[in-house]
C-alpha cells in the first residue's frame, strides 16, 4: 500500500488502560474524500471458452447395461 493512500474503511480498536476500546473516530468514513475508481474491463458481450472437442456419448453395451442393473 501506498503512503499516499488513505488505510481501508475498518473500525479500529485501541487499548486504553489495559482495555480493548473500539476507535469512535473509524466507526465513519469521510464522503468528501476522493474515491478512487474501480478498474473495468470490458472485453465484449460474449466471453467464450473451449475445453476442446465436443465428445459425443457412447452407447453401453448389452453387458455393460446387465452389469450395471445388478448391482
Amino acid at each position: 500500500m501506498c503512503a499516499e493512500k488513505s488505510p481501508a474503511h475498518i473500525p479500529q480498536v485501541k487499548i486504553v488502560n489495559g482495555e480493548i476500546v473500539l476507535d469512535k473516530s473509524t466507526l465513519y468514513s469521510n464522503v468528501d474524500e476522493e474515491q478512487e475508481e474501480p478498474n473495468v474491463v470490458d472485453e465484449g458481450a460474449f466471453v467464450r471458452m473451449k475445453r476442446g472437442p465436443k465428445r459425443t456419448p457412447q452407447r453401453w453395451t448389452e453387458q455393460e447395461t446387465d452389469l450395471f442393473l445388478e448391482v
